[in-house]
């Protein structure tokens, strides 16, 4: 008897194995994913690799919504936008084909609306059978005696293939036209959106004489203005990629609160009226830091059509850093109410460098000094804390990664436009193994999938809470 049941036990136990075994190469041990944290009650998880495997996993079997946010930080979004470089390099795709949501604030929307801007010039080939189909699941589904149904899977391959195969060739910075060719639907690299630091911050940042500084703002609006209108030209918030989406931080002095451009609101007729505006409008109004620049008089894009009508219909706007340097919970909160029928959420959240010194201002001109440099790090400690309270009970995850790096007091100034300050200040961030380990890690997951189809995140399901980890 003792023998039967042992060798009934043996049984169990083989068979138990077995199926573990076989259901561990279907989804992810639970147990890897996700460690309580008692003090917080959200489920945060450190950094270690079988994160990133758990990454992947959800990038290839799931419908993960990708979000990328910049923080504001002047000439130090350099680092910033050559982390992009490094994403576009190891994936050889645009970033705009990796994510489908976009946020920045101040310098950081710069590089966001920069990178989510659409080439006019661009050449899509035409799709074959299979790789229509594919595009089109949601319009058209064949059923399974339909002689395309066998062969939507190798669709999948084919357009993966031509993706992973786009040239990201370096492009001489200027103007939107001049810049546009047709190997790639986004019109600017991140390579562009670099060498736009290196070239244009003596443009942006051109002084006032003494006395303008004192009574107006240290910098010239008009030229950096002229700079963003190079750039950015005549385009409305409602003709970036339609595949992506993106929010823009500013602060609305007129009405006294912090206040979002979004991309989503800006292509719905219901609301494009009062909520589609000039991208170039959009990055004077982020970047109106206080006494960097004076505010901005921001008009919407019909507004301006009608300015017999609406000459004094405007907002006066300053730089979105005031409220949310770190715009990472803001994309993070937006995102998940507009991607509900999302499976997962990655969020990266870009830095722009870290100056740990004592801060201790006295007077009125030792706070106008040091109060941007408070109000980044504590905007930065509330978003953390907010992320992690995206924890909760739902099954939904939030996979979370911050990339910072360290600057000297030397270096820290927003506006330290010399050469020898920008290129410290790239070198910093490239050398910072833990963001280059991260991107490294985030790419290897995410450029073997094409990320999810705007029209397929975007459902009926209610959103709740999500589960943090961090990679």
């Amino acid at each position: 008897m003792t023998k039967y049941i042992l060798t009934l036990l043996l049984i169990f136990d083989i068979s138990y194995s077995m199926n573990r075994s076989i259901s561990g190469q279907l989804e992810p041990d639970r147990n890897l994913m996700f460690s309580q944290d008692i003090r917080t009650k959200s489920k945060v998880v450190s950094v270690q690799a079988y994160n990133t495997e758990t990454l992947q996993y959800y990038a290839t079997n799931a419908k993960l919504a990708r979000i990328v946010s910049f923080d504001g930080g002047g000439v130090r979004g350099i680092g910033a936008a050559s982390w992009c470089a490094n994403f576009e390099h190891i994936t050889g795709k645009p970033m705009a084909d990796l994510f489908n949501f976009f946020a920045g604030t101040s310098t950081g929307g710069i590089i966001a609306t920069a990178l989510t801007m659409e080439n006019p010039k661009f050449f899509k080939p035409p799709l074959s059978s299979a790789e229509y189909i594919d595009e089109n699941a949601n319009f058209f589904k064949p059923s399974p005696s339909d002689a395309f149904a066998g062969t939507s899977t190798g669709g999948t391959a084919s357009t993966t293939s031509i993706t992973k195969n786009l040239t990201l060739s370096k492009r001489s910075s200027g103007n939107a036209e001049v810049n546009a060719n047709k190997s790639t639907r986004s019109l600017y690299s991140a390579d562009d959106i670099v060498d736009l630091y290196i070239n244009e911050c003596k443009n942006i940042f051109k002084p006032r004489s003494l006395l303008g500084y004192l009574f107006v703002s240290k910098y010239k609006t008009d030229s950096a203005y002229a700079t963003f209108d190079k750039y950015f030209s005549n385009t409305k918030l409602s003709q970036i990629r339609s595949d992506c989406d993106l929010l823009i931080t500013y602060y609305n002095l007129t009405n006294n609160h912090p206040a979002l451009f979004r991309s989503h609101k800006a292509k719905n007729p219901i609301f494009s009226r009062n909520e589609d505006f000039y991208l170039k409008d959009i990055i004077a109004s982020t970047t109106a830091a206080p006494t960097y620049f004076k505010e901005f008089k921001l008009y919407s894009a019909h507004s301006k059509g009608h300015p017999e009508i609406h000459s004094n219909n405007f907002i006066s706007a300053i730089d979105g850093g005031v409220a949310a340097n770190d715009p990472s919970i803001c994309a993070l909160a937006e995102a998940t109410s507009l991607y509900r029928n999302a499976d997962a959420f990655l969020s990266v959240s870009m830095g722009t460098g870290n100056c740990v010194s004592e801060v201790n201002p006295r007077g009125l001109i030792s706070w106008a000094k040091n109060i941007s440099s408070i109000l980044m790090q504590n905007t930065y400690v509330m978003s953390n804390q907010l992320l992690k309270k995206f924890g909760g009970n739902s099954n939904k995850p939030v996979f979370c990664s911050r990339l910072q790096f360290d600057v000297s007091e030397a270096h820290s100034a927003m506006d330290n436009k010399s050469p020898q300050n920008i290129s410290y200040l790239r070198h910093q961030a490239q050398n910072t193994s833990s963001a280059i380990w991260k991107i490294e890690k985030i790419s290897n997951a995410l450029e073997i999938t094409k990320k999810p189809e705007r029209h397929d995140l975007i459902g009926d399901i209610l959103f709740s809470e999500s589960n943090v980890m961090e990679i």
